[in-house]
Parts: structure tokens; C-alpha cells; sequence
């Protein structure tokens, strides 16, 4: 991970990541590429050209992303734990005040529910309120945090993905089919602050999810929302990723703010392929250039040539 990224983190992770959404958008002004790429194939239907044609790229649902874990909330089940117990017990209508005291004192001494359960099994009164919490834990954080977050990404949130790279042979391979596609170059000289600018945002990539608060408030935040849909396992820290996100948007397609100033065609190209995508290049007056393989080591790179 960059420094400016884990300087960012570690200074959000202090306030449990709730200006998240503020720091972000105040970094990441001095640290947007010169360029970004987006690598795509000839899908049967030609939606790859015709959005190449138009200007445009498809908004996806991150739910449909090849990576399990995208833009999926991870928790900690003893913060879970810890939250969900507090609110029950400061809710309970059965328990007196001086054992909601007793129980919440036990809470912020670092006891979980059960070390409670077995300090008052013999108390029938709090034993019972236990039982109901015990019950209802499982039920409230699959609601909670799974369920509704869930939802709300397949109501709500649309994407599309960039790369700060242009010669990664996985992302070749994995977005371009096999090498058989193209690659766009973005050039965002000049578009610091722009509307596309304003909802572009980096990949954070790390070992384990970042620990933040999570109370079911919290997951209405933008700042949680944002943790959740840019943090990313460290095995996909190749793809050097940002990614263009809206909230609530009716809209399937971005419109780009600048032409490509290049377009990169894949080693293992067809030749029908090549000359669509050369012909439109002339046309639009966009320079084009094939990659090819390296002898010498494992590496792709542009020729010289236009095509």
C-alpha cells in the first residue's frame, strides 16, 4: 500500500473511521494518476466497442464482481457481541437499574455475554434476560449487518474500475480475455476537479478488514459505505485499482470526462478485432498501439507502431 494511503488509514483509524468520507476526498486530490486504464474484451454483443465509441462505461452492481468478498461488510463478532448486548440491556424492561448498571460495568471491563450468562445463571431475573439476548444475537447481526447492507448495495450502489497500470499481464489476462481485448488510457491532466474526479476513489488492499465501529447507525454512514466498497483483500493489490462510485443513481453508464489518449491492443488480438478497433482509432483520431511480449523477461509493453 502507497504511503499517502496508509498514512490516511492510520489517521482515520483513530476516530474509528467516521471522517473516513472527508479525509478521503481531501487526499486523494494530490495523489489521482496522471492516467488510469481500463481493460476490456469484445464481448459477443460488441457493448465493450460501442461504449468505447460513445465515450462511456458501464455502471455495474458490485455484487456481481468476481472477487467474494467485494464491497461485502466484514465484522468482528466480539465488537457485534458488545453492541448488541449494550443496547439489550439498556433496553430491558425487566432488569432493575442497579443490575443494568452491574451488567454494563461487566460489559466495559471487557466480559462478553456468556462470561455474564455465567456470573448470573443463578439470577433468574437476569438469567432470563440473558436466554432472550443469547437467542436473538445470531437474528440481529445477520439482519443487522449483513442483510440490510445487502440490500441496500443491490439498490443503490453502481460501479466501474480503473487501473493505475496498463502492462499488468494478469489484468490482461483476467478483464481483456486472455490478452485477446484492448486497453484504454485515460488521460486526467487538468480534471483535479471535475464530477468524475469528485466520485473516483482508490482501492485500499490489506491483510484483514479495517476494525471501525459498527452499529446499525453506522451503516447508513457514507464513511462506512466507503471503507466497505474500497477495502480489498492484499492479493488483488496487483490491479492497482480506483474506482468510479454512485449512490442511488438511476444512470447505467458513466460519461468520461476526457477521449482516451490511447488505446492499447492485447498480444493475442484477432485480426478482425485489430482493424475494429484501428479503424475507430483513426476515425476518432486516437493513437493505437499492440502490445507485445518481452523476450527477455515476463513483461508486455506498447510498440513503437501505430495500428
Amino acid at each position: 500500500m502507497k504511503k499517502w494511503k496508509r498514512n490516511l488509514i492510520k489517521r482515520c483509524a483513530k476516530n474509528n473511521f467516521l471522517d473516513f468520507e472527508n479525509c478521503i476526498q481531501s487526499e486523494k486530490i494530490f495523489n489521482i494518476p496522471k492516467k488510469l486504464y481500463k481493460y476490456c474484451c469484445f464481448d459477443e454483443q460488441k457493448y465493450n466497442l460501442k461504449n468505447l465509441l460513445n465515450n462511456v462505461h458501464y455502471l455495474n452492481n458490485p455484487i456481481n464482481f468476481n472477487d467474494p468478498y467485494d464491497s461485502r461488510i466484514c465484522y468482528y463478532f466480539n465488537d457485534v457481541l458488545y453492541d448488541i448486548t449494550k443496547l439489550h440491556i439498556i433496553n430491558s424492561m425487566n432488569l432493575s437499574s442497579k443490575i443494568k448498571d452491574n451488567v454494563l460495568k461487566l460489559l466495559d471491563k471487557g466480559y462478553d455475554i456468556f462470561q455474564i450468562y455465567k456470573k448470573y445463571r443463578r439470577n433468574w431475573e437476569v438469567k432470563e434476560d440473558l436466554d432472550f439476548i443469547i437467542e436473538g444475537i445470531q437474528e440481529n447481526v445477520e439482519e443487522i449487518y449483513i442483510n440490510k447492507l445487502t440490500e441496500f448495495i443491490s439498490d443503490n450502489i453502481k460501479i466501474t474500475c480503473f487501473s493505475e497500470k496498463k502492462d499488468n499481464i494478469l489484468m490482461w489476462a483476467h478483464y481483456a480475455k486472455n490478452h485477446t481485448g484492448f486497453c484504454i488510457e485515460y488521460d486526467l491532466t487538468g480534471q483535479e476537479f471535475s464530477n468524475f474526479i469528485q466520485d473516483l476513489y482508490p482501492v485500499f488492499y490489506t491483510n484483514k478488514p479495517f476494525k471501525r465501529f459498527e452499529t446499525e447507525a453506522d451503516i447508513s454512514s457514507y464513511s462506512f459505505l466507503l471503507l466497505t466498497f474500497l477495502t480489498k483483500y492484499k492479493d488483488w493489490s496487483y490491479e492497482k485499482e480506483w474506482r468510479y462510485l454512485k449512490v442511488r443513481t438511476d444512470n447505467s453508464f458513466i460519461q468520461m470526462p476526457t477521449t482516451p489518449s490511447c488505446i492499447y491492443l492485447g498480444t493475442k488480438i484477432t485480426p478482425s478485432n485489430q482493424k475494429l478497433i484501428s479503424d475507430l482509432c483513426k476515425m476518432k483520431k486516437i493513437p493505437c498501439h499492440k502490445m507485445f511480449m518481452r523476450a527477455d523477461k515476463f513483461y508486455v509493453q506498447p510498440s513503437n507502431s501505430y495500428y
